[in-house]
């Protein structure tokens, strides 16, 4: 039984990491998310309501290149050592 309880400690301890690292993962998103948005050069006329400007996409799409880019080469990984495997 002491065993049993040991185990499941271990594996409690395991999810519990795993959770803290996703948290921590969606908390800089969101951070990365408003810093983007910060960069917009956005005006309000407050007699009209109207809003005009211009919102920067090149921090946007930098991120989404270093997103693609890393997948992509993921995937390239997992073929070449599927390939290794087969011989």
């Amino acid at each position: 039984m002491e065993d049993f309880k040991t185990k499941f400690q271990c594996l409690k301890n395991k999810v519990a990491d795993k959770v803290n690292k996703s948290k921590a993962l969606i908390t800089t998103g969101v951070l990365l998310g408003t810093a983007s948005i910060a960069n917009a050069a956005i005006d309000v006329d407050q007699a009209t309501g109207t809003v005009s400007g211009e919102l920067e996409l090149a921090p946007f799409f930098s991120g989404a290149k270093v997103i693609l880019v890393a997948l992509a080469s993921i995937i390239v990984i997992r073929w070449v050592m599927n390939l290794i495997r087969r011989g």
